[in-house]
C-alpha cells in the first residue's frame, strides 16, 4: 500500500497554498498541482509521499503556507554563449 500524506489542514491551508505558489507559477503540466487540485476538488484529501515531499511538506510541518521549492515564477531563460 503507497504511503499518502495530508498535506493541509483544512480548505483555508489549500487555498492559501494554491494562492501563494500555482496561482504564481508558469509551469504548466505540473504533477504537484495536479496532485493537490485533487485533495479538495475531488474529495481525496491526501497526495502521494512522494508529492508531499516535492511540495516541501516535511521541511514545513508547521507552517501555514510555505514556498513550493519547484515554483518558477517567470520563464527559465537561457543564455547562449558563442
Amino acid at each position: 500500500m503507497p504511503i499518502v500524506i495530508y498535506p493541509f489542514n483544512n480548505a483555508d491551508h489549500h487555498v492559501n497554498w494554491v494562492g501563494r505558489n500555482c496561482a504564481n507559477c508558469v509551469i504548466q503540466k505540473c504533477d504537484i498541482a495536479n496532485s493537490i487540485k485533487m485533495v479538495y476538488w475531488a474529495g481525496q484529501k491526501t497526495v502521494p509521499y512522494e508529492i508531499a515531499n516535492r511540495m516541501g511538506k516535511f521541511e514545513n510541518l508547521h507552517a501555514h503556507t510555505w514556498e513550493c521549492p519547484e515554483k518558477q515564477s517567470e520563464p527559465s531563460q537561457t543564455l547562449l554563449i558563442r
